[in-house]
């Protein structure tokens, strides 16, 4: 398992504060006790290429800080239905941004005070995603002028892709 633990990203930047790059994947890896700010994208981001998937993530007592970008702060990605990434684990963290999860199984995010500033829904579950459990959460929408935004979206492009777990 790789760990990152009390890692600090401080600073404006136009990279990524993690990032799965497209020509790669990812599995095991396990984030504690790190703060990532400043970037003008994604504070943690998954978008595995074709062939490739990020799996068995672990984020935990993190503070993830996307004030200055109009972005997601954290994604949780596969590349296609077909090619999904899967068993994302995300508790006890303070986020500030939107998540989304697109294209991946079994994630569970729990615990975490979620603060929301952009023209997005604080957490996002998109595509085809299976098994995804939201639970405990603190969700502060601080987005006034967008009608209809909502704390939580679900959506799937087809009937038959959006799924809840009995």
């Amino acid at each position: 398992m790789q760990r990152i633990e009390e890692a600090h990203r401080p600073g404006k930047h136009q990279q990524r504060g993690v990032g799965a790059e497209e020509r790669s994947g990812v599995d095991q890896v396990d984030i504690s006790g790190s703060q990532f700010t400043g970037s003008a994208v994604q504070q943690i981001d998954s978008e595995p290429g074709a062939g490739y998937k990020v799996t068995n993530i672990r984020i935990h007592g993190c503070t993830i800080d996307g004030t200055v970008s109009t972005d997601y702060a954290l994604t949780c990605s596969g590349q296609s239905s077909s090619n999904k990434g899967s068993n994302w684990d995300i508790h006890n963290c303070a986020i500030t941004g939107p998540v989304i999860v697109v294209w991946c199984d079994n994630v569970r995010l729990y615990g975490n005070a979620i603060t929301n500033h952009t023209t997005k829904s604080g957490i996002e579950i998109w595509r085809n995603s299976t098994g995804v459990t939201v639970d405990r959460n603190v969700i502060h929408e601080n987005e006034t002028a967008t009608a209809g935004l909502a704390g939580i979206y679900l959506a799937g492009t087809t009937q038959d892709e959006l799924t809840f777990p009995e």
